[in-house]
C-alpha cells in the first residue's frame, strides 16, 4: 500500500475512532442525566416567575416568565431561557437536550485545541476526563439541568462564539460580508447576556484579539468589531437589569447588613478568589506551565511556536479576568469556577494537541497517564452510577407514594426515610419545616398542598 493509501486508512480509522468516542461520551452522560433528579430550581423554573400556579406550557409562558425574572430577580435571561425550555419539554427530552449540549460541549473545547490538526479521537475523549476530574461543582453544572442551563450552557454559547475570532487568528484567514456582519452583532448580544463573570471575560478576549491582530498585521474584519459591539450591549443588558438589585439587596439581607457594604464584599471576593485559586485553580495551572514546557522542547510544528503559546496564554488571561470579575460579588460558590476551570483546560489542550508524542519518550509516559485517566474515572463512575441509582429509587418510592395517597384524597404528605448523599452531588433531603423553600417548591410541582420530611429517632 501507497504512502497516501496509508494515511486515507489511517483518517477513515480516525473517523471511526471519533465516531465512537462521541457516542460513549454521550450514553455515559446521557445514564447520569436521567439517573440525575429534577431538584430544586428545576422545580421553580417548571412555572412562569411570578405566577405561582402556571407552568411552563409554551414559549409565550417562557418569555413572560423571563420578563418578570429579568425585572425582580436577575438578569441572565438568555440561559434561564435555555432552562425553562428544557424543562418544558419533559424529563426525558430534558435529559437528551443536555447531554447533546455537553457532547457538543466537550467538541467545542475538543475543534478549539485541535485546531489545524488531524482527527484525535484521544483528545475528544481527554477533554471529558478532564471535566470530570477539574471540576469541583461537576453535579451541580453539567448533571443538575438548572445548573447546566447556566454554566454548561452558557460556556458552550460563549465559546461558540468567540471561535471565529480564535480561528481567524489561527489561519489568518479572515471572511467577511455584511450578512455576517450583522449576525456576529445579534450572537453578540446573545453571549454577553449569558453569564456576568463570563462575559465580561469574553470582552476582554474579543478587545485582546483585536489587539493581537494588529500587533501581527491581520487584517480586522467588520463582523469582529460588530460583534464586539454586541457583546458589551448584551452584557450591559445583563447587568442592568432591575432584579439585579433587587436579589443583592436579599444577599446582603441574609448577611445580616441592611445597606449594601461594597468594601465587605470586596474583601468577602478577594477571600473567596485565593481560596478557590488554591483549591481548585493552582494545580491545573501548574500542569499548563509543565506541559508549555513539553511543548517547547517537543513541538509538532517548530514553526507554530509563537502561534500556539500566544493562543492558550489568551485562555489564560481571559480565565483570570473571569476570576477577577468575582471580586464584586458578594458570593462565589464553586459552580461559579466552571468557565474559569474550562479556560483553563482549552489552554491545557492546546498545547496538549501540539506537542510531538510521536516520540517515544513522550508517547509511552502520555499512554500510561491517559489509561490511568480512564481506569480511574472507570471506578469513580461506578461509584456515581450506584449513587444516583440510589437517589432515583428513592423519588421513584416517593412518586408512586404520593400517587397512592392522592387516589386517597390526601394531599399532605409526610415522609419518614431520609436519604443522604455526599455534599459534592448537590442534592439534600427535605425539611421537617413545610415552610422550608424547597419543601414548597416541592410541593407546587408535585401539586401538594403540603409536604414534610419526620425521621423516628431511634430508641436509647
Amino acid at each position: 500500500m501507497t504512502n497516501t493509501g496509508i494515511q486515507k486508512e489511517n483518517s477513515r480509522l480516525n473517523i471511526v475512532c471519533m465516531v465512537l468516542a462521541v457516542l460513549t461520551v454521550f450514553i455515559l452522560i446521557y445514564i447520569q442525566n436521567y439517573l440525575y433528579p429534577l431538584y430544586a430550581d428545576d422545580w421553580n423554573y417548571s412555572f412562569v416567575h411570578g405566577e405561582e400556579a402556571t407552568r411552563i406550557r409554551s414559549f409565550s409562558h417562557i418569555f413572560t416568565s423571563q420578563y418578570n425574572h429579568y425585572m425582580t430577580w436577575g438578569g441572565r435571561s438568555v440561559v434561564h431561557f435555555i432552562a425553562e425550555s428544557m424543562l418544558m419539554t419533559g424529563f426525558f427530552w430534558a435529559c437528551v437536550i443536555n447531554s447533546l449540549g455537553y457532547v457538543l460541549f466537550v467538541y467545542v473545547l475538543y475543534r478549539i485545541a485541535n485546531k489545524g490538526n488531524k482527527t484525535n479521537p484521544v483528545l475528544f475523549f481527554l477533554f471529558s476526563l478532564l471535566i470530570w476530574f477539574a471540576q469541583p461543582a461537576y453535579f451541580a453544572t453539567i448533571l443538575w439541568k438548572t445548573g447546566a442551563a447556566n454554566y454548561l450552557w452558557g460556556t458552550l454559547i460563549i465559546l461558540l462564539f468567540l471561535y471565529s475570532y480564535y480561528s481567524c487568528y489561527r489561519s489568518r484567514k479572515t471572511e467577511n460580508s455584511a450578512v455576517r456582519t450583522v449576525l456576529f452583532f445579534l450572537f453578540g448580544i446573545i453571549a454577553g447576556w449569558t453569564n456576568e463573570n463570563m462575559s465580561v471575560a469574553l470582552i476582554f478576549y474579543i478587545i485582546a484579539s483585536l489587539a493581537l491582530y494588529k500587533y501581527e498585521k491581520i487584517k480586522i474584519p467588520a463582523w469582529a468589531i460588530t460583534g464586539l459591539i454586541g457583546t458589551i450591549v448584551g452584557c450591559i443588558m445583563m447587568l442592568v437589569a432591575p432584579g439585579n438589585y433587587v436579589r443583592l439587596e436579599d444577599v446582603t439581607t441574609s448577611f445580616g447588613q441592611t445597606e449594601i457594604m461594597y468594601k465587605d464584599i470586596f474583601l468577602m471576593g478577594v477571600n473567596y478568589i485565593l481560596t478557590h485559586t488554591w483549591n481548585h485553580l493552582l494545580i491545573p495551572f501548574i500542569v499548563y506551565l509543565f506541559l508549555v514546557f513539553i511543548y517547547i522542547k517537543y513541538p509538532k510544528n517548530e514553526n507554530d511556536k509563537q502561534t500556539i503559546i500566544r493562543s492558550s496564554i489568551m485562555f489564560i488571561l481571559m480565565a483570570a479576568v473571569a476570576l477577577a470579575a468575582m471580586v464584586v460579588s458578594p458570593i462565589f460558590p464553586e459552580r461559579a469556577l466552571f468557565g474559569i476551570i474550562i479556560l483553563l483546560l482549552i489552554a491545557i489542550g492546546i498545547i496538549i494537541a501540539n506537542i510531538d508524542f510521536s516520540l517515544k519518550q513522550l508517547k509511552y509516559p502520555a499512554i500510561t497517564v491517559f489509561f490511568a485517566l480512564a481506569v480511574i474515572y472507570a471506578f469513580q463512575y461506578k461509584t456515581v452510577f450506584n449513587n444516583l441509582s440510589y437517589i432515583t429509587a428513592v423519588w421513584d418510592e416517593r412518586e408512586i407514594y404520593m400517587a397512592e395517597q392522592k387516589r386517597m384524597g390526601n394531599d399532605s404528605i409526610t415522609f419518614t426515610k431520609k436519604f443522604e448523599l455526599p455534599p459534592e452531588y448537590y442534592i439534600s433531603d427535605l425539611s421537617d419545616d413545610p415552610e422550608y423553600w424547597e419543601n414548597k417548591c416541592y410541593v407546587r410541582f408535585y401539586g401538594l398542598k403540603q409536604v414534610r420530611l419526620i425521621v423516628s429517632k431511634p430508641a436509647e
